[in-house]
This record gives C-alpha cells, sequence and structure tokens, in this order.
C-alpha cells in the first residue's frame, strides 16, 4: 500500500529502486513543505530540517573541498536520508538532467502543505519590516462566522480572532518579546506597545487594548 510521505515521489514503493531514488528535494519541495510551520505555530517542525542542516553542512564541507578546492559547502537539489551532498541525478548515477514535470499526484505533498500556510494567510498576515499585524486580511464569504486560536505574527505575537457575519469582534494578541506594533483591520490602524508576556485583549473596533 502506498503511504505518503515529504519526498518528490510521494510514495513509498515494493522495489528497491524508488522513484527519484526516494531523494528529499531541497531546491524548493523542501521550503514549500515549511511553509506554515511558523504561522501556524507549529515551529517545532523545524526541529528535523535544522537537523538535516546540520548534517548536509558537515557532508557539503567534504563535498566542497573534493569537487570545487573550496571552503565553506554545498549542497545540491537532492539529498536523501544519508545527508547526500553531491551533484548526482535522480537515479544516483550522476546524470543530472533536464526534465518539464507535469503537475501530478507526484506534488500533492506540496500543495497539502501549502493549503494551512494559504489559509492562514488569509486570516492574518504580518510584516516584519513596519511591524505590522493584519487581522483578517482575505477572509472568505464562505467563513461569514468562526474563531481561530494561536496564529503567530512576525515580532514575537500570538494572536487568537474571531469574527460574526464577516467583520471582526474580537482579537487577543500576546506579547512573547515585549515588540511594539501596529494592528490593522480593514484601512483601521492602531499601534500596540507590549511587554514582555503581556496579553491584549481589542474588540473589533480596535479600541485601546486593556493588559489582563
Amino acid at each position: 500500500m502506498p503511504i505518503g510521505n515529504g519526498r518528490l515521489g510521494g510514495m513509498v514503493y515494493g522495489g528497491v529502486t524508488t522513484e527519484w531514488s526516494s531523494n528529499w528535494t531541497i531546491n524548493i519541495n523542501t521550503e514549500m513543505n515549511m511553509w506554515p510551520a511558523e504561522t501556524t505555530n507549529l515551529a517545532e517542525c523545524h526541529e528535523p530540517l535544522f537537523d538535516l542542516i546540520h548534517g548536509l553542512a558537515e557532508n557539503g564541507r567534504k563535498t566542497a573541498r573534493t569537487n570545487y578546492g573550496c571552503g565553506g559547502w554545498v549542497a545540491y537539489h537532492n539529498t536523501d536520508v544519508w545527508r547526500q551532498s553531491a551533484p548526482v541525478g535522480a537515479d544516483g548515477q550522476g546524470d543530472s538532467t533536464w526534465a518539464l514535470w507535469p503537475m501530478s499526484g507526484l506534488f500533492q505533498m506540496d500543495g497539502d502543505f501549502a493549503f494551512p500556510a494559504g489559509v492562514a494567510e488569509m486570516l492574518l498576515q504580518s510584516h516584519a519590516s513596519d511591524g505590522e499585524i493584519h487581522l483578517l486580511p482575505a477572509l472568505p464569504k464562505a467563513w461569514p462566522t468562526g474563531s481561530v486560536k494561536g496564529l503567530r505574527a512576525r515580532g514575537g505575537f500570538e494572536v487568537d480572532l474571531a469574527w460574526t457575519d464577516g467583520t471582526l469582534s474580537s482579537a487577543t494578541i500576546r506579547s512573547q518579546l515585549g515588540r511594539e506594533a501596529t494592528v490593522r483591520y480593514g484601512e483601521r490602524t492602531v499601534p500596540l506597545a507590549t511587554d514582555t508576556g503581556g496579553r491584549y485583549q481589542l474588540d473589533g473596533q480596535l479600541r485601546v487594548p486593556e493588559k489582563r
């Protein structure tokens, strides 16, 4: 029976040699798989990726020195459980080729992980450059009433939201780092000065928050 996983092939096959050599594709698929980790407050999902990068750096130093006579480290578009960093093709024989890849079931894993990231961005967006936290920037008409808890915004904030008849009814913002932010809903904005560990309740009009 096929078993879903995060590799480009998307399945575990019964033979010895699997499609794409069961490689983990790191030029785009890995990034796509990690898109929802921060916004949905699942930052611990990054830990296996950090372990992979650490192993790749060790092997990649050998590859950089052997293949190019360079310092630093290098990795290519595919790796595997052994942290392969050498420039090899899909079958592991060193024959990298160009190909056109039609969208098919092989790529469903990317869409599965990208979807919750997109949903989170419809409910909450944030920007490190200006410290803005944008509430319900693209609420779908199909979700007139609802709530969400624990979304993460840049700058060290956790956000709970509730809305009724397509309109924001309340927002709770918890500050982990004590930074300032600008909270936006529609065309309305309010500055928010926070303390580390502070919890701030706003109503649908973004009235002056009360610390709790």
